[in-house]
Formats: structure tokens, C-alpha cells, sequence
């Protein structure tokens, strides 16, 4: 898979992910900006 993404993999553009408490953390792979460049 050499696409490219404008928007994180992991978190999906959204900057920030839910756990399952239902508190909102930073994505690991774009570190909340939501995308990886």
C-alpha cells in the first residue's frame, strides 16, 4: 500500500480518539493535528 493519505490512518481525520472510559485522547500517529504530513 503506497497510497497516500492526507488524513491519519489511525484516528481518521478526527485529531483525537475515544477510549472506551469515553474520554477523548490524542491519536498516537498524528499527535491530534489529524493527518500524518
Amino acid at each position: 500500500m503506497t497510497m497516500r493519505r492526507v488524513r491519519c490512518t489511525d484516528c481518521k481525520g478526527e485529531g483525537s480518539r475515544r477510549t472506551r472510559t469515553g474520554r477523548r485522547r490524542r491519536c498516537r500517529i498524528c499527535r491530534g493535528t489529524g493527518s500524518i504530513r
